[in-house]
């Protein structure tokens, strides 16, 4: 009797520990720029399995600090993440130009093949909009 007990409480233990764990996960998992975007609608929620980043070496031409830009990018479900060679952490010019040719074909079959031209639109508008754009 005393083991089914504990076994009991033990599991019982375990399952509140993850459900507490899936919760706050919920809430963590958002993509969205709005703050007032409420996380648990599942469109406001981004899976970040399906997440793909494009390792560039210099960070010309990304405007971090463009929410627009951001939204674009998250919409075709990739980011571009800027690592220079030869610093410790980053990748090797080999594994980076794998990752960046899987991204690109994921980009080509699921978005289009002028995924580019369809994103170079798209930040111009923003560029445009927040007045990023000179000339």
């Amino acid at each position: 009797m005393f083991r089914i007990v504990l076994v009991f409480a033990l599991t019982l233990a375990i399952y509140q520990s993850n459900a507490q764990i899936r919760s706050n996960e919920e809430y963590a998992r958002t993509s969205n720029i709005d703050p007032k975007a409420d996380v648990n609608k599942k469109k406001n929620q981004t899976d970040p399995r399906r997440m793909r980043y494009i390792v560039m070496n210099e960070g010309d031409g990304i405007l971090y600090g463009n929410p627009c830009w951001l939204e674009a990018t998250r919409k075709m479900r990739f980011e571009y993440v800027v690592q220079r060679e030869g610093v410790p952490g980053s990748m090797r010019p080999n594994r980076r130009r794998w990752e960046n040719t899987k991204t690109f074909m994921n980009l080509i079959i699921l978005r289009s093949p002028f995924w580019k031209v369809i994103l170079n639109n798209r930040i111009k508008d923003c560029r445009q909009k927040s007045g990023d754009m000179v000339g």
